[in-house]
């Protein structure tokens, strides 16, 4: 078995080499950390693929990478354009984020990577979730209750097998 050492990066450095990494015309993926994803994407589990992206083609159900402001970094679900402004929110969030100029959009997720498994941002069922989801913004609250109690449930019965 290969022994791996864990560098810790403050989130400055890592996303100055991201951004670096994609002006560069490569993409980027990386592990995604808390909880503002939640149900799609699980802290330290699941990563992303991320790419630079023209933000006049950044639409609502997109997730981006952006700064709002400086030295603050966040992947979240765009909710609503217009004219050159969006408001974006997690999707374990019951709030938006605000209202930011699309200038500060770093990067547009392409692949969502769930338990090792590849989802194509662009594919039929990533484009429903997130239609659906945002619709259910208003019950989101008690959804993501139900969800928490039924992983929990799932996370006791697992360890009671063992």
């Amino acid at each position: 078995m290969m022994h791996t050492e864990l560098k810790k990066v403050p989130a400055t450095e890592l996303f100055d080499a991201i951004k670096q990494t994609l002006s560069e015309g490569y993409d980027v993926e990386f592990t995604v950390t808390g909880n503002s994803m939640w149900p799609i994407l699980c802290h330290q589990r699941d990563s992303v693929i991320i790419s630079a992206c023209n933000t006049e083609e950044i639409k609502k159900g997109d997730t981006v990478l952006y700064c709002p402001i400086p030295e603050k970094y966040l992947l979240h679900r765009v909710v609503h354009m217009k004219n050159g402004k969006f408001r974006a929110s997690g999707d374990g969030n019951c709030f938006y984020d605000g209202t930011f100029s699309t200038d500060c959009i770093v990067a547009k997720v392409t692949t969502y990577i769930r338990k090792g498994k590849r989802y194509s941002a662009d594919s039929f069922a990533m484009k429903m979730w997130s239609f659906c989801w945002r619709l259910l913004f208003p019950v989101r609250k008690m959804l993501l209750s139900v969800f928490r109690k039924i992983s929990l449930l799932k996370k006791i019965f697992a360890n009671s097998k063992n």
